[in-house]
């Protein structure tokens, strides 16, 4: 029994020469029209000084890795829906402006 490779099932379909060839040009001129990497420096020289100073003026926001599901029936489902859609705002915006103020309230007054 050989070593040898088995052919592949899928093979590159036949292109004809013109066609190869403006793949090829494409890809040359792709190549040559990135922009070089600009210097760190460089790159701190060119930055506003306002978006530096408004960015490290906003407070850090809390990372939100963590993802729930939340099984309901299809009108309870309904009623979020309309109560986001009573606010035009997303569901997840219901969630953090309305129940869970509404939440910590009912605990804080337990």
């Amino acid at each position: 029994m050989s070593n040898a490779r088995p052919t592949p099932n899928r093979r590159r379909r036949e292109i004809d020469p013109e066609e190869e060839a403006r793949i090829e040009a494409f890809a040359q001129q792709a190549e040559t029209l990135r922009p070089a990497q600009p210097e760190p420096e460089q790159q701190a020289a060119k930055a506003p000084v306002t978006i530096q100073a408004a960015r490290s003026a906003q407070p850090a926001k809390a990372a939100k890795d963590k993802s729930y599901t939340f099984r309901m029936t299809e009108d309870t489902l309904n009623e979020l829906r309309d109560a986001a859609a009573e606010e035009d705002r997303s569901i997840q915006w219901v969630f953090d402006r309305i129940l869970l103020p509404a939440l910590r309230n009912r605990s804080a007054t337990n």
